[in-house]
């Protein structure tokens, strides 16, 4: 829907909370940083969605509030100017069209 030039995607992969369910059991928790590695490339080639790994501890997923599945946008500028506890597309989809039309 987005044209690459408006609007990048990034994944922001800390802690599987879930590991394994959904029918992806072949998805256990990763048992060390290179393992959480290989998990991101797969995905990202999968989807073509970047990944931003974070350490193997959540290290990043403490600075912004150990949220289970959270979304944020962020603008041209760098400031969030969306923030929400659970990834709902519908709502981030509302946000990006309304940062778009100016």
């Amino acid at each position: 829907k987005y044209n690459e030039d408006e609007v990048e995607f990034v994944m922001g992969y800390s802690i599987e909370q879930h590991p394994g369910e959904r029918g992806y059991k072949e998805f256990s928790h990763p048992t060390n940083f290179q393992e959480k590695m290989a998990y991101a490339k797969m995905f990202s080639e999968k989807t073509d969605i970047s990944v931003a790994v974070d350490s193997y501890e959540g290290t990043v997923l403490g600075l912004y509030d150990r949220l289970p599945n959270p979304a944020y946008v962020i603008d041209a500028n760098g400031t969030i100017v969306f923030k929400s506890t659970w990834a709902d597309a519908e709502k981030i989809e509302t946000v990006i069209d309304k940062l778009l039309s100016g």
